[in-house]
């Protein structure tokens, strides 16, 4: 089973629900922890309302909040960048060039006129845009940092004092209806790859399953590539015949592939992170691989 994007959470719920169905699972670019997706779009935008005083009411009319947001973008500064950065998956190599990219292109309707994360704003209907019933996200318990100090600064203080909290009334489905719930319980051989700045679906969708798969003790069937690119879903061919020809093997020989240790913020945050299994440079994504320069 393979997909990307959305069917990436396709292929992860597939696989917990009808695990003999399948040897292997493949997700790439997926959406692998369900509704905390929406928790992301969430906290990009209030956090960015937080930072310049400009309140948004939640949930948010596309009219009114187009006007807000041109309020916000004069104020805004590199807080918010670093803000998202660690949101969306840590620190990490190419991520301002990841951020410059996402923030020139127009964002989905109905703001199209608005950076994309602004686009991405809390929501018509409570956060889900209709696809469930109630507000699926929260920013409850968050706690927003701009680093990866775990001591808050005083101006990370004052953003966690300042944001609007919001409270889910409706969470993922236990079954294949709304947003089903991705338990992290692979079955089988599951290699994922993922894009590391991709700021649409980011790659905290990969640390966030690798979480469920080893309080599960599953984590000996999940394997996690980062590519380094910009791009949501940006593989070349040979990237993505080099994830799934090791898939292959692993489902018939037993023999786990390589991987890259995405829950280790060190291993994240070096130069390097990305590189083992990206098989092209992308000249947009800043420095080169040093084993592609030769």
């Amino acid at each position: 089973m393979a997909g990307e994007s959305m069917g990436g959470h396709i292929t992860a719920v597939a696989i917990e629900h009808y695990p003999r169905a399948f040897v292997g699972a493949m997700p790439v670019c997926g959406v692998l922890g369900d509704a905390e997706l929406f928790d992301y779009f969430l906290d990009a935008n209030l956090t960015a309302a937080a930072l310049t005083g400009v309140p948004v009411p939640f949930p948010a009319d596309p009219a009114a909040y187009e006007a807000l947001v041109r309020q916000e973008l004069p104020r805004l500064d590199g807080r918010w960048a670093d803000v998202v950065e660690q949101r969306s998956g840590g620190t990490r190599p190419g991520f301002d060039q990841a951020f410059a990219y996402w923030s020139a292109l127009p964002s989905i309707p109905p703001l199209t006129t608005v950076p994309f994360l602004f686009g991405l704003y809390p929501g018509l209907t409570g956060g889900t845009a209709g696809i469930a019933k109630g507000n699926v996200t929260s920013n409850r318990f968050t706690l927003y940092q701009e680093d990866a100090n775990p001591w808050l600064s005083r101006d990370e203080l004052r953003l966690n004092r300042d944001v609007l909290r919001v409270e889910r009334t409706d969470g993922p489905s236990r079954g294949l209806d709304g947003i089903p719930k991705v338990d992290g319980r692979p079955p089988v051989p599951t290699l994922s790859m993922h894009t590391v700045g991709d700021l649409f679906v980011p790659i905290s969708m990969e640390q966030v399953y690798a979480q469920r798969a080893r309080a599960n003790g599953r984590s000996g069937l999940f394997v996690s590539r980062a590519i380094r690119a910009l791009g949501h879903c940006e593989f070349t061919q040979p990237e993505l015949r080099a994830g799934f020809d090791d898939l292959v093997r692993w489902v018939r020989t037993g023999h786990k592939p390589g991987g890259d240790a995405i829950l280790d913020r060190r291993t994240v945050a070096d130069p390097r992170f990305g590189c083992r299994y990206t098989l092209s440079d992308r000249p947009n994504f800043g420095a080169a691989c040093p084993s592609h320069a030769a």
